[in-house]
């Protein structure tokens, strides 16, 4: 009996144990539904929260895109955006879905102010004055009204190393360096476009461009050449890096051209031709089956690089004076021409000597009899499409530039010498390129845009406020973006 009592009571016991297990079972079942619900509740409202946010960000990010996409091309936003007021509005491609842009412009910037406009055409040889009607009359920029004085020296009181308003312009010499690049040009490798790269540096064999297989680049810098350069047939050439894209960039070129020269000597934006001995610069359609194409750009230096400083704005320059044996000594031809000899610009200005720069042999003459090789010469006799642009100066105060177009092959010729020219005379034909600009344009060289962004599912929009410079590099003034 007493087993039985025994018995009964554990299992009285384990009874009691198992219903206070369910109980605290079932506390713990309400406050963890307690904590879990609400946990799960607010962890759903932060996901819908954040399927939100994410869905804003990625359509902000679109918009912004936009303004990206128009940038990654400056020189092409630059052109593409020109033209109008403030209030007109240019449609251009954002390259991306649902993602609209336009542009306006707001200002613009020229190169110069009146200050420092120098005469835009000046001649300086006895007699060869400036042809009337080579030079289309822009205010403030004019030609020297003294252009081919018979007083040959009377110039040498209006002239001035700096550009300067009503002053000739007789820019310095920039230092150049005396390594000599290949003068065939180096070619980029396989993966890269077709192209025919020059270094900057000197050239003593002459330069011979007329490839119809690959078109040419000029990096950016300061050239001496001291024998022809010679550009025909159907040759593509684009000197120096800047607004006009050439088939390949100062810095693809430097890293990636085929044997180039350890030190490539690449300085500032553009470049700057210089002749000095026999050097000079022939430019011809003979032999072209497709075109012809040269395009300057410009040159512009860093502030702190005295040594090329005296090459900014300047496309093409000569090493004037003439030498006596023993040094470089002023040219004076009784007369006729009085041209100084070359300084070069630096910390300090100094004389120019040879061998590092002699000067041009390519001298003007007065006498029709005894005509001196043009230092720029430029002969179009072919039907197919010719562009020619030199926007920056052209000093050859002691040479002849020359611009001849045969009556039949006018149409298709686009020939520009727009940032001022120096030398002893123009010879112009009567026939003309059917666009033809000698002389000086102050031209514009920055662009203020207000570039939109839109995105046509909601409501997000990328307004941007972005300084364009004609060499292709860009600023941005201000940037918002507005949420969907």
């Amino acid at each position: 009996m007493m087993r039985d009592t025994d018995h009964t009571t554990d299992e009285i016991t384990d009874d009691r144990d198992r219903g206070a297990a369910l109980i605290l079972a079932l506390v713990m079942m309400l406050v963890g539904a307690m904590i879990v619900l609400p946990t799960l509740s607010y962890t759903m409202a932060v996901t819908r929260h954040s399927r939100v946010a994410m869905n804003k960000t990625a359509s902000d990010e679109l918009v912004k895109g936009g303004l990206r996409t128009a940038l990654a091309e400056p020189g092409k936003l630059y052109a593409a955006c020109q033209g109008g007021s403030r209030t007109t509005v240019h449609t251009i491609a954002s390259g991306i879905p649902n993602v609209s842009s336009t542009c306006s412009w707001l200002s613009e910037r020229q190169e110069r102010d009146a200050t420092t406009i120098s005469y835009s055409v000046a001649t300086l040889q006895a007699g060869s004055g400036v042809p009337a009607d080579a030079v289309p009359q822009t205010a403030p920029a004019s030609w020297y009204a003294a252009s081919g004085n018979m007083n040959y020296t009377a110039w040498l009181a209006d002239q001035t190393p700096t550009s300067t308003a009503d002053k000739i312009w007789l820019p310095n010499l920039p230092s150049h360096a005396l390594s000599h690049p290949s003068s065939i040009g180096y070619d980029m490798p396989t993966g890269f476009a077709a192209c025919t790269v020059y270094f900057p540096g000197t050239y003593t064999n002459a330069v011979a461009i007329n490839s119809s297989s690959k078109p040419t680049f000029f990096t950016s810098g300061i050239y001496y050449f001291e024998n022809t350069v010679t550009i025909s047939g159907n040759a593509q050439v684009v000197v120096g890096d800047g607004g006009v894209d050439g088939c390949t960039t100062d810095q693809e070129a430097a890293f990636s051209a085929v044997g180039a020269p350890t030190s490539h000597n690449i300085t500032g934006v553009g470049a700057t031709f210089v002749f000095g001995a026999g050097g000079r610069l022939i430019i011809n359609d003979v032999g072209t089956t497709t075109g012809l194409g040269v395009k300057f750009n410009k040159r512009y230096v860093g502030s702190t690089d005295v040594n090329t400083a005296s090459s900014a704005s300047v496309s093409i320059m000569s090493v004037n004076g003439t030498y006596n044996g023993s040094a470089n000594v002023d040219l004076d031809l009784p007369n006729q021409l009085f041209v100084p000899a070359s300084q070069v610009q630096g910390a300090s200005t100094v004389p120019a000597t040879s061998p590092n720069n002699k000067p041009s042999t390519n001298v003007s003459s007065a006498n029709p009899l005894l005509p001196a090789p043009p230092m720029v010469d430029i002969s179009l006799t072919s039907l197919k499409p010719v562009s020619i642009a030199i926007p920056g100066y052209v000093s050859v105060p002691q040479g002849t530039i020359n611009v001849s177009t045969l009556p039949t092959a006018t149409a298709a010729k686009d020939v520009q010498i727009i940032g001022g020219v120096l030398s002893a005379q123009i010879i112009l034909s009567t026939d003309r390129p059917a666009t033809f600009q000698f002389g000086a344009i102050n031209a514009v060289v920055q662009k203020t845009f207000k570039i939109v962004s839109v995105s046509s599912t909601d409501r997000s929009k990328s307004t941007a406020i972005v300084q364009v410079n004609s060499i292709g590099t860009y600023y941005v003034n201000s940037w918002e973006v507005q949420t969907s």
